[in-house]
């Protein structure tokens, strides 16, 4: 935990596949300098995880993950990783389980470089900006979430967010606790989901806005 700085640029990761938790908890870190020029990795769960301290992942441009089948909690609890230092991901595809990817980030105000994340293929992705506590504004109205099977808590306790922009068409997810325990979102308009869900369980409990429309949601199912 006391190391604060690494510098792995010169290292080939041509041949490592399975990158899961390679820098996690390395809560004291402040500077990580990698290249992944090459390399095609299949898993990165948790790969940046618990690095409370780091602001920026110089060499983050580099990483393919067009191979990648699990990415699960990315990013998880990066608490100093601003929204610049991930423009870099803009134009990524995620994988089929994608769950927790940016959750506790305290840092990011808003998710900009994730608006034109192609994410057609997601069936998991719960909790992706979960206790994002400074998160003010989200607009991923452009996202195709038709295979996702799990979005709950996606935005759960994202107490500063006031703006979120978001037009979902479901089959069958899981919606629960959806935008619960956001405390500053009063206006939902820009709130557009339809399709059918299994669950909506405090989907918005917390939540002080007063109208929701859902009614393009069939909870039959």
């Amino acid at each position: 935990w006391a190391l604060k700085a690494l510098d792995i640029s010169n290292w080939d990761l041509s041949k490592c596949k399975v990158m899961d938790k390679a820098f996690c908890d390395c809560k004291a870190l402040e500077t990580l300098k990698v290249d992944f020029t090459g390399s095609k990795p299949t898993s990165i769960t948790y790969l940046f995880s618990g690095n409370e301290k780091l602001p920026e992942i110089q060499g983050l441009n580099t990483l393919d993950i067009s191979e990648v089948t699990d990415m699960t909690s990315l990013f998880t609890n990066c608490k100093s990783l601003t929204s610049d230092a991930l423009a870099c991901t803009a134009n990524w595809k995620l994988p089929s389980k994608s769950s927790s990817v940016c959750s506790g980030c305290d840092s990011l105000t808003s998710v900009d470089f994730a608006s034109n994340w192609d994410v057609s293929d997601v069936e998991y992705m719960k909790s992706l900006f979960y206790h994002c506590v400074n998160l003010t504004r989200v607009d991923l109205s452009k996202w195709n979430v038709s295979k996702a099977l799990e979005l709950n808590n996606m935005f759960d306790n994202c107490h500063k967010l006031t703006d979120l922009k978001i037009n979902f068409t479901v089959n069958n997810a899981n919606l629960s606790g959806f935008i619960n325990n956001c405390a500053s979102l009063t206006d939902t308009s820009n709130m557009v989901l339809s399709g059918t869900t299994s669950n909506i369980n405090y989907f918005a409990f917390g939540v002080p806005a007063t109208s929701l429309d859902l009614s393009g949601l069939d909870m039959s199912t």
